[in-house]
């Protein structure tokens, strides 16, 4: 660290002011780059299975919420007996069971968009730098 930062092409104080014009970017680079966009191209394909299953889980989870509302109401009309005790007792849990389905689905989306969103921002990283070296194949994904 006594010179500062060295270009690795030159073993010198970088000449440039905001990018090297005489950059070579290594193979391993561009292979961990063709690697990222297949990554993002397989992290796409399970779009459609996601979707379809937060939105059963949510379904399913609402239908059973209703469920412990209508459980609630038949607890109510009972007198306060041992069974209206009963039917309250289910429709709480029934109700966290439905929690636990909507919960469930929000939980399925995140663990697939969560690293997706990650592979993109890295992409877009890689994007900008590339772009200002005018090295930037657009690649649509």
């Amino acid at each position: 660290m006594k010179h500062g930062i060295t270009c690795r092409l030159t073993n010198k104080k970088p000449d440039f002011i905001e990018f090297c014009p005489n950059i070579k970017f290594t193979e391993a680079f561009n292979d961990s780059y063709k690697s990222l966009n297949s990554n993002i191209k397989i992290a796409r394909k399970g779009n459609i299975v996601a979707y379809i299953k937060f939105v059963l889980l949510i379904i399913i989870g609402l239908f059973v919420i209703l469920k412990s509302y209508y459980l609630l109401i038949e607890a109510n009309t009972r007198d306060y007996s041992r069974s209206g005790y009963h039917y309250f007792k289910l429709a709480i849990l029934v109700l966290f069971l439905g929690s636990a389905f909507v919960k469930l689905a929000f939980i399925s989306l995140s663990n697939y968009t969560k690293p997706l969103r990650e592979l993109k921002f890295e992409k877009k990283e890689i994007d900008i730098i590339l772009r200002k070296y005018n090295k930037y194949n657009s690649t649509k994904l």
